[in-house]
Protein backbone atom coordinates (compact mmCIF):
# COMPACT_ATOMS: atom_id res chain seq x y z
CA UNK A 1 0.00 0.00 0.00
CA UNK A 2 2.89 2.48 0.53
CA UNK A 3 4.00 1.28 -3.01
CA UNK A 4 0.91 2.40 -3.83
CA UNK A 5 1.19 6.22 -2.45
CA UNK A 6 4.75 6.48 -3.38
CA UNK A 7 3.82 5.64 -7.31
CA UNK A 8 1.08 8.01 -6.75
CA UNK A 9 2.89 11.01 -5.67
CA UNK A 10 5.66 10.60 -8.08
CA UNK A 11 2.93 10.25 -11.06
CA UNK A 12 1.14 13.81 -9.66
CA UNK A 13 4.34 15.29 -9.19
CA UNK A 14 4.80 14.50 -13.22
CA UNK A 15 1.77 15.53 -13.91
CA UNK A 16 2.59 18.77 -12.83
CA UNK A 17 5.53 19.42 -13.94
CA UNK A 18 4.84 18.81 -17.12
CA UNK A 19 2.71 21.85 -18.29
CA UNK A 20 4.99 23.79 -16.54
CA UNK A 21 7.47 22.69 -19.09
CA UNK A 22 5.33 23.02 -21.86
CA UNK A 23 4.81 26.77 -20.92
CA UNK A 24 7.90 27.32 -20.32
CA UNK A 25 9.93 29.91 -23.49
CA UNK A 26 11.56 28.43 -25.94
CA UNK A 27 15.25 29.83 -26.29
CA UNK A 28 15.42 31.24 -29.77
CA UNK A 29 18.67 30.79 -31.69
CA UNK A 30 21.55 33.58 -31.12
CA UNK A 31 20.77 36.24 -33.80
CA UNK A 32 24.30 36.23 -35.72
CA UNK A 33 23.34 39.91 -36.46
CA UNK A 34 23.62 40.82 -32.98
CA UNK A 35 26.89 41.98 -32.19
CA UNK A 36 29.57 42.38 -35.21
CA UNK A 37 32.45 44.74 -36.29
CA UNK A 38 33.00 46.22 -39.01
CA UNK A 39 36.06 48.55 -40.53
CA UNK A 40 36.08 52.04 -39.70
CA UNK A 41 38.57 54.72 -40.95
CA UNK A 42 39.42 58.22 -42.03
CA UNK A 43 39.45 59.75 -45.72
CA UNK A 44 39.99 63.83 -44.34
CA UNK A 45 41.08 65.18 -41.13
CA UNK A 46 41.60 68.65 -40.97
CA UNK A 47 42.44 70.94 -38.05
CA UNK A 48 40.71 73.91 -37.82
CA UNK A 49 40.78 76.89 -35.24
CA UNK A 50 37.29 78.12 -33.64
CA UNK A 51 37.51 80.90 -35.73
CA UNK A 52 37.53 78.80 -39.02
CA UNK A 53 34.88 76.24 -37.59
CA UNK A 54 32.91 79.54 -36.81
CA UNK A 55 33.22 80.40 -40.63
CA UNK A 56 32.45 77.01 -42.10
CA UNK A 57 29.06 77.12 -40.08
CA UNK A 58 28.32 80.53 -41.42
CA UNK A 59 29.80 81.31 -44.73
CA UNK A 60 29.89 77.51 -45.98
CA UNK A 61 26.97 75.87 -44.25
CA UNK A 62 25.10 78.29 -44.31
CA UNK A 63 24.08 78.17 -40.58
CA UNK A 64 22.87 80.58 -38.21
CA UNK A 65 25.64 80.38 -35.93
CA UNK A 66 28.41 77.54 -34.82
CA UNK A 67 26.42 75.42 -32.91
CA UNK A 68 29.61 73.43 -31.29
CA UNK A 69 30.71 74.38 -28.13
CA UNK A 70 34.30 76.21 -27.61
CA UNK A 71 34.34 75.20 -23.69
CA UNK A 72 36.47 77.86 -21.11
CA UNK A 73 38.90 75.46 -20.05
CA UNK A 74 40.91 75.62 -16.90
CA UNK A 75 45.03 76.39 -17.49
CA UNK A 76 47.37 74.13 -19.19
CA UNK A 77 44.53 72.59 -20.65
CA UNK A 78 44.00 73.57 -24.34
CA UNK A 79 41.36 72.64 -27.41
CA UNK A 80 41.11 71.45 -30.83
CA UNK A 81 38.87 71.42 -33.79
CA UNK A 82 38.68 69.12 -36.58
CA UNK A 83 36.84 68.47 -40.08
CA UNK A 84 36.68 64.81 -40.39
CA UNK A 85 35.05 62.95 -42.89
CA UNK A 86 34.83 58.85 -41.46
CA UNK A 87 33.67 55.81 -43.27
CA UNK A 88 32.10 53.12 -40.99
CA UNK A 89 31.60 49.82 -43.24
CA UNK A 90 29.57 51.01 -46.43
CA UNK A 91 28.31 54.69 -44.87
CA UNK A 92 30.20 57.65 -44.78
CA UNK A 93 29.88 60.85 -42.51
CA UNK A 94 30.93 64.11 -41.97
CA UNK A 95 32.43 64.87 -38.51
CA UNK A 96 33.11 67.90 -36.38
CA UNK A 97 35.76 66.33 -33.94
CA UNK A 98 36.13 68.81 -30.58
CA UNK A 99 38.49 68.39 -28.35
CA UNK A 100 40.30 69.39 -24.74
CA UNK A 101 43.64 67.99 -24.52
CA UNK A 102 47.01 68.28 -22.31
CA UNK A 103 50.36 67.04 -22.83
CA UNK A 104 52.74 64.94 -20.80
CA UNK A 105 57.14 65.23 -22.10
CA UNK A 106 59.20 62.33 -21.03
CA UNK A 107 62.62 63.65 -21.11
CA UNK A 108 63.93 60.50 -21.40
CA UNK A 109 62.36 59.09 -24.31
CA UNK A 110 61.14 62.52 -25.40
CA UNK A 111 57.75 61.11 -26.05
CA UNK A 112 55.47 63.90 -25.91
CA UNK A 113 51.90 62.23 -24.84
CA UNK A 114 48.43 64.43 -25.77
CA UNK A 115 45.54 63.41 -23.89
CA UNK A 116 42.51 64.47 -25.59
CA UNK A 117 38.77 64.42 -24.15
CA UNK A 118 36.92 64.34 -27.78
CA UNK A 119 33.40 64.31 -29.24
CA UNK A 120 32.96 63.49 -32.42
CA UNK A 121 29.44 65.17 -33.81
CA UNK A 122 28.15 63.31 -36.77
CA UNK A 123 25.95 64.84 -38.94
CA UNK A 124 25.57 66.49 -42.58
CA UNK A 125 27.16 70.05 -42.59
CA UNK A 126 24.63 72.47 -43.27
CA UNK A 127 21.73 70.18 -43.06
CA UNK A 128 18.72 70.45 -39.96
CA UNK A 129 21.07 68.37 -38.21
CA UNK A 130 24.33 70.03 -38.61
CA UNK A 131 24.09 70.56 -34.49
CA UNK A 132 25.12 66.76 -34.67
CA UNK A 133 23.42 65.81 -31.01
CA UNK A 134 24.44 61.93 -32.18
CA UNK A 135 27.98 60.71 -32.57
CA UNK A 136 31.06 59.25 -30.72
CA UNK A 137 33.02 60.27 -27.60
CA UNK A 138 35.98 59.14 -25.96
CA UNK A 139 39.71 59.65 -25.22
CA UNK A 140 42.46 60.03 -27.80
CA UNK A 141 45.96 59.75 -27.16
CA UNK A 142 48.77 60.75 -29.65
CA UNK A 143 52.28 60.31 -28.74
CA UNK A 144 54.57 62.98 -30.56
CA UNK A 145 58.44 60.67 -31.08
CA UNK A 146 61.72 62.63 -30.57
CA UNK A 147 59.32 65.49 -29.50
CA UNK A 148 61.72 68.85 -28.86
CA UNK A 149 60.41 72.50 -29.17
CA UNK A 150 57.41 71.79 -30.81
CA UNK A 151 59.08 69.60 -33.74
CA UNK A 152 58.89 65.65 -33.76
CA UNK A 153 59.35 63.20 -36.01
CA UNK A 154 56.21 61.56 -36.45
CA UNK A 155 53.06 60.19 -34.29
CA UNK A 156 51.33 57.33 -33.40
CA UNK A 157 47.83 57.76 -31.98
CA UNK A 158 45.05 55.53 -30.33
CA UNK A 159 41.42 56.39 -30.18
CA UNK A 160 38.59 54.72 -27.70
CA UNK A 161 35.02 55.80 -28.25
CA UNK A 162 31.92 55.41 -27.41
CA UNK A 163 28.58 56.10 -29.59
CA UNK A 164 25.91 58.07 -28.26
CA UNK A 165 22.37 58.60 -29.47
CA UNK A 166 22.27 56.83 -32.96
CA UNK A 167 25.17 55.12 -32.28
CA UNK A 168 24.47 54.32 -28.84
CA UNK A 169 25.87 50.49 -28.34
CA UNK A 170 28.68 51.04 -30.68
CA UNK A 171 32.40 51.16 -29.99
CA UNK A 172 34.85 52.76 -32.62
CA UNK A 173 38.62 51.77 -32.11
CA UNK A 174 40.79 53.84 -34.69
CA UNK A 175 44.74 53.87 -34.55
CA UNK A 176 47.51 56.16 -36.45
CA UNK A 177 50.83 55.87 -37.34
CA UNK A 178 52.31 58.82 -39.89
CA UNK A 179 55.81 57.07 -39.80
CA UNK A 180 54.53 54.02 -41.64
CA UNK A 181 51.30 54.18 -43.37
CA UNK A 182 49.56 57.75 -43.09
CA UNK A 183 48.38 60.46 -41.21
CA UNK A 184 44.70 59.23 -41.52
CA UNK A 185 43.50 56.58 -38.71
CA UNK A 186 41.68 53.09 -39.27
CA UNK A 187 40.42 50.47 -36.89
CA UNK A 188 37.01 49.43 -36.37
CA UNK A 189 33.47 49.89 -35.37
CA UNK A 190 31.97 47.02 -32.72
CA UNK A 191 28.11 47.12 -33.17
CA UNK A 192 26.85 46.00 -30.01
CA UNK A 193 22.62 44.70 -30.24
CA UNK A 194 20.68 44.44 -33.02
CA UNK A 195 18.31 47.34 -31.96
CA UNK A 196 21.21 49.62 -33.68
CA UNK A 197 21.83 49.67 -37.50
CA UNK A 198 24.55 50.86 -39.39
Amino acid sequence: MKKLKKVAVVVLALALLIPLVLAAPVMAAPNENAWHVVPAYQTYNKLVTYAQLTDYCLNVWGLSENPYPNPTLPTGVRSAFYLVTLVIGDDVYQVVSCNSYTGSLDPDTKVMTFTYDTVWYFGEYGKTNARMNQGFKGTTYIQCINFDKGKFDYFTGQFYYEGFQRFNHQSLMLTVDDSRISSLATGICEVLGNRDKM
